[in-house]
Formats: structure tokens, sequence, C-alpha cells
């Protein structure tokens, strides 16, 4: 249509009608740039999600049930880990790095992502004592339950006191002792520097170490146990611990130690003798005497027999000859 015509006819539409053009109605705005094209999202995860089942290889896991009773928490914790790493993705979701995927955007990967939780968990809980598996089996994902976990054993006093109680033997080896005591020292400033009062409690603990003690080293070990960073153990709560300690002995409860232990070795000295021969391994019962009693090679009696040498140590003790038949000594041991 000619240009003219299209003015005429708009002019003569506008002639005709007795009020103004109406407006035309905008139109609505565009989608946000922001919002995800869940077309596009959801085959991509069917095809290639971004969080895949998780398989554990439980066999390379060898370490003792986690128990508070062992203090064990520091090594078997690192060995967990050490599995999982090598389980793919699954260390990211014990330690909380890799959240849960949405399960609208991402439902394969939302749907892997709780399988693999759940075997991590199950993985944890069958490597605990029955206290530790009830305590854990409360929380729903593996992250809450390690946490849980992490809060429950790590204590400094605790921890500190583990440390006093490693000792060197000779079935040990010297390295694998050491290396124990620095990984575990290290774990315990990890946590942050020990406050005085936290020393004050270890030193105090550490010399209750007496067994006529046990008792109330235990209860007092327990309650440090059952202390949280919200609530923790302190020095007022140990010295109420000690003045029922002291009251106890005051009141005869408790039998001083030297007393109960001389009388035992006063009983037992004749039946069970001390083992201390150094005529080692010439020696092939050294339990039984000390080494200028010893008839073997290179012992204080060397070619004697054992009657002579059990004659030679009552005749030392002051004790009367033994009336037995003299027929029977040998030549190596008492």
């Amino acid at each position: 249509m000619p240009s003219g015509t299209t003015s005429r006819s708009l002019c003569n539409y506008s002639d005709s009608r007795s009020g103004p053009v109406p407006a035309l109605t905008p139109s609505a705005p565009a989608l946000s740039a922001t919002m995800p094209d869940v077309t596009s999202v959801v085959p991509l995860d069917a095809s290639a999600p971004t969080i895949f089942f998780t398989r554990i290889d439980a066999a390379d896991f060898e370490h003792a049930p986690l128990s508070r009773d062992l203090r064990n928490w520091h090594t078997w914790h690192l060995q967990i880990g050490y599995v999982l790493a090598m389980s793919g993705q699954a260390q990211l979701i014990l330690n909380g790095t890799l959240p849960c995927p949405d399960a609208i955007t991402e439902p394969n990967a939302h749907m892997n992502w709780l399988l693999s939780d759940n075997a991590i968990r199950a993985f944890c809980l069958q490597n605990m004592s029955p206290a530790e598996e009830t305590f854990a089996s409360q929380f729903s994902t593996s992250h809450t339950m390690w946490s849980a976990l992490a809060e429950r054993h790590t204590n400094q006093i605790l921890d500190m006191l583990a440390i006093l109680e490693l000792k060197y033997s000779l079935s040990e080896s010297i390295t694998d002792t050491t290396d124990d005591i620095m990984r575990r020292a290290d774990a315990v400033y990890k946590i942050g520097v020990p406050t005085a009062e936290m020393f004050k409690i270890l030193f105090i603990v550490n010399a209750l170490s007496d067994p006529i003690f046990a008792a109330t080293r235990k209860r007092i070990i327990n309650d440090i146990e059952m202390s949280t960073s919200a609530h923790p153990y302190t020095l007022t709560s140990l010295m109420a611990a000690l003045n029922s300690l002291r009251m106890s002995m005051a009141f005869g409860a408790i039998a001083p130690a030297p007393l109960a232990l001389s009388a035992h070795a006063a009983r037992t000295d004749t039946a069970t003798p001390i083992s201390r021969c150094t005529n080692i391994p010439n020696c092939k019962r050294p339990k039984t005497h000390t080494w200028q009693y010893c008839t073997a090679t290179g012992g204080g009696m060397a070619g004697r027999s054992i009657s002579e040498a059990q004659d030679k140590r009552r005749a030392d003790e002051s004790k009367p000859p033994r009336n037995r038949d003299r027929g029977r000594g040998g030549k190596n041991f008492i």
C-alpha cells in the first residue's frame, strides 16, 4: 500500500474516534540471565554427573576400633582418612568440603552423594567400639558424625596425659615410639596452646599414678572425658575430687599403699623370686635367682650344682638348708 494512502487511512480512523488511540501493552520482561536453564542442566547431569558413587575398599583399613578407653582417636582418624583419600571424593564428603548437590538441577549427582555419604558413615561405624557406635549413629550425615567424634575425642588434657604414659621398650621400635610422641604433641598444639590451668590438672592427674589411687584417678578422667568446650573441666572440680580422696584416707577407707605392698611382698618373697639374673643368654631361668647364684657358664657359681647354689643362697639369707634329696641336683640353674 502506498504511504500516502496509509496516512489518510490513519487520519480517517483517528477522525472517526472520539477518544485518543489506546497505548500498546508492554511485553513481558525477558528471563533473568542468572536463572538456571533446567532443560540444559538435567541432561548434562544424566550423562556426566559431578559426583559419582564412592566405593570404599574396607580391606585397606587396619586399625583397632575407635575407643575412648584406648584413647586412639589420633591414629584411628588418620587411618580412616587414608582409606577414604583413595576412594575418590569420599574424603571431601567426610570433611564437609563437598556439599550435597541440588536435587532439582542435579538429581543424579544428588543421589550419588547421598549413597556415598551413607557408605562413608557405615564404614566408620563398623570400625568403632559399641559405645562409640551408639554415640555416632545418632548423626544423619558422615560430616556431622565426624565433627561430633572430633569434639568428643579431642581433649588436650587427656591427650597430653596419654603422651606422658608412652614409654620406650625393647619390644617397640625406638623410631616408631619417637614418631608417635612427636605426632601426638603436634596434634595437641594444633588445638591451641594449653593454659596454665590445663597444665596444673595434667600434673596432678599424672601424680595419681599409684595403684592405690586408681579409682579416684579413673573418676577424674571420666569427668574430663565428659567435659566439652562449652563446659570444660576446671581446677575447682579437681580440687573437690582431691578433697574427697583426702577425707576417704582420713577415715581409713583407703589403705596406705606402702604397707599393703610390703605385706604382699613378705607373703610372696619365697614363692615368687625376683627376676634379676644378668647372665643372659647362658642362664635359662633368670627369674629364679641373681647372678652370684647362677650355675650356668658365666654365672657367679658356674660349674657348681643347683643344690650347692641353693644352700649358698639360704646361708647368705640366714636360713637353714633345705631337707631334700641331694642326688637330684643339676648343674645349670636354680
